[in-house]
């Protein structure tokens, strides 16, 4: 039986009109019931013509609940026939859901929408039996031969937005074929100049404006690329002053100062980048204050792991080496990122790959490790938080797991696990405390570096999955059976 999805008790109310040329906005704000603890922000944007005419992020506390908050928007001389809104669920700057709206109206008139936003992948309306699985069928095409790295978010008046990255950074938007018939992968402008070889890319909004920007981790050290009002990229100069080779990054506020900070790991280093707050998107090298990490590592993932609610670090050393947790603690400016004692280590694993999600939904982050021979999964303790036990994931065991990826895949309100392996990648589905079953599997990667992300690019509010790997980046529609 399915779980019903939880929906926060948040209701986006939008009359939009036009009068004396001008285009008007106003946004009541009502959040009726709890807070939910997935949720400690929101991010509203309000578009028209294609670019940002308004951003703001609002903090969500409990004692808000039944407070409602209005807001007028003016978007000055400036008609439009219609607007987007897009909202965004954060928890500690990190994005939990999305949800989009569009409001056409006509001159004097006075349109109203009810906009819920789900707290998980999406609504019971919207379930589709069947969902989470990536038939060969459904393959849409290749993208940007050579792409060595890939990131989807979603923006104004296109569903999903990819950029690619081969090293030459190309931004792909979902939209209308020339005959309006329907939609594909159109290249679209806007992004920065490059010329070096990029490994990954990090999504994180730098700068508080609901924009989500990125980091690129490439061959002449890493860079940062602001997003602009309409989807559009630019680089910020000498945004980090290191030329380090990182091969991954995550993103969190270590220091609790309102900004996203960077830690990022290279074969021979690990560095903590703390987010100038005076100049948002710049960053200044902390590394000397983590206390207790000798040498680099492989992969980084970033969560909440204990019960002192800071974020944490899961740093995978590889090389038969016990991974590592970093516990935060920003009180402390002279060790903000100090090793936990409660060191989680698969040696016998050869440990290559990571990711971070409430999997069994009690409300603590877990675990999943990858390795040359397979991956499991390490499920927080409720009675102690940052102890882990472990249990295996099926269908991999014998496999060189190089990459994880988590989303819930099949709106059932649990997280799904994605493992890119040399054989292929496999769809593990969620079906409850951290239970996973195979699903029917994907159509093998051309390489085992193969990089995933999930974005839902056609708008019909299933998740959709980007793989990158050997020169060619693809993605797979979700579909029910006989659909």
């Amino acid at each position: 039986m399915r779980r019903a999805a939880k929906l926060f008790g948040l209701i986006a109310i939008l009359g939009t009109q036009l009068a004396c040329n001008e285009t008007g906005v106003v946004v009541a704000i009502h959040s009726f019931l709890k807070i939910p603890t997935e949720l400690d922000a929101i991010c509203l944007q309000v578009a028209a013509g294609g670019g940002w005419e308004f951003s703001r992020r609002y903090p969500l506390a409990e004692e808000d609940a039944g407070s409602p908050r209005t807001l007028s928007v003016l978007a000055g001389e400036k008609n439009a026939d219609r607007f987007e809104v897009l909202l965004r669920g954060e928890r500690r700057g990190w994005p939990v859901s999305f949800q989009r709206v569009t409001m056409q109206f006509r001159e004097h008139e006075v349109a109203t929408e009810h906009l819920y936003l789900p707290i998980c992948a999406g609504s019971p309306e919207r379930v589709k039996p069947g969902t989470g699985r990536f038939p060969a069928s459904t393959i849409q095409g290749t993208l940007a031969t050579g792409a060595t790295a890939a990131a989807a978010v979603p923006v104004a008046f296109a569903p999903g937005q990819m950029m690619t990255v081969s090293p030459e950074p190309r931004r792909f938007a979902w939209l209308p074929d020339d005959k309006g018939e329907k939609r594909v992968w159109m290249q679209a402008q806007g992004m920065p100049k490059n010329s070096d070889a990029i490994s990954r890319l990090i999504v994180v909004d730098l700068d508080n404006d609901c924009d989500l920007d990125l980091v690129a981790l490439s061959a002449a050290g890493p860079r940062v690329w602001r997003q602009l009002d309409g989807g559009a990229y630019e680089e910020i100069p000498n945004a980090i002053y290191l030329t380090d080779v990182f091969s991954a990054g995550a993103a969190a506020d270590f220091n609790r100062d309102g900004y996203q900070d960077l830690v990022l790991v290279s074969a021979s280093s690990v560095k903590l980048l703390l987010n100038d707050a005076g100049t948002p998107g710049r960053f200044i090298d902390s590394s000397t204050s983590i206390q207790g990490v000798t040498g680099g590592g492989i992969a980084v993932a970033v969560g909440l792991l204990d019960a002192d609610g800071n974020p944490d670090v899961v740093l995978v050393k590889g090389s038969s080496s016990a991974s590592q947790v970093l516990a935060s603690n920003p009180g402390d400016a002279t060790a903000p990122l100090r090793i936990s004692p409660s060191a989680i280590g698969l040696s016998d694993k050869n440990t290559q790959s990571v990711a971070v999600a409430d999997l069994d939904n009690d409300g603590l982050q877990d675990l999943v490790l990858g390795g040359s021979s397979g991956a499991v999964v390490l499920l927080n303790s409720k009675l102690n938080p940052g102890t882990f036990t472990s249990s295996e994931l099926p269908g991999t065991a014998g496999s060189d797991v190089r990459e994880l990826h988590v989303a819930d895949l099949d709106n059932d309100c649990r997280r799904d696990l994605v493992v890119g392996a040399a054989d292929g990648v496999k769809i593990l589905l969620n079906t409850g405390k951290a239970v996973f079953s195979e699903a029917p599997a994907v159509e093998a990667p051309p390489t085992p570096s193969t990089q995933l992300s999930s974005v839902d690019v056609d708008g019909d509010g299933l998740l959709d999955l980007i793989m990158v790997g050997g020169g060619i980046a693809k993605y797979h529609l979700q579909q029910a059976p006989g659909s």
